[in-house]
């Protein structure tokens, strides 16, 4: 065997170990002239996703936030059918705009997204049965406002509108 084939595998190590350490940048130049790791350089424009949207962007595509306050056109109770809504079934959920009431516990509202037209998404604090917790619901309306979407369900649990 050659002897330089035995240090092939520490110089590899160290190859290795040079390569994947960070690069350092201890300030300017000796000149007094930034070194290149500290010369920005500048986007390409025409490269897909390095575009940095401005603030008028930025704020069209991030979800609304409401006031703390479930939308109006939630407010009111859903079941899981329009013969329940009569007697009140386990699926009942009653929405205002501070609180979700649903059979057996009660989410006072912390946060509402709204992500799109008719949906929201709300931050809970829940109570119920001597428990507390938080959660987070997603609903859609339908566009006549008469069904509920569930969206933290797969496929959507449907509650239709209390007359």
């Amino acid at each position: 065997m050659h002897p330089l084939i035995r240090l092939l595998p520490p110089l590899s190590l160290a190859m290795l170990l040079i390569a994947c350490s960070p690069a350092t940048d201890d300030g300017p130049g000796t000149d007094g002239t930034p070194s290149a790791a500290a010369t920005p350089v500048a986007a390409d424009a025409d490269a897909p996703g390095s575009a940095i949207p401005t603030i008028e962007e930025a704020e069209a595509t991030a979800p609304a936030v409401s006031d703390d306050r479930i939308p109006a056109p939630f407010h009111g109770a859903f079941d899981e059918s329009a013969a329940s809504c009569a007697s009140a079934s386990e699926a009942r959920l009653v929405i205002s705009a501070e609180e979700l009431r649903f059979h057996e516990s009660v989410g006072r509202v912390e946060r509402v997204e709204i992500p799109a037209d008719n949906e929201i998404t709300v931050r809970l604090a829940m109570e119920g049965e001597g428990e507390q917790w938080q959660a987070s619901e997603r609903y859609a309306l339908s566009a006549d406002g008469s069904e509920l979407y569930d969206r933290g369900q797969e496929p959507a649990f449907v509650r239709v509108r209390c007359r």
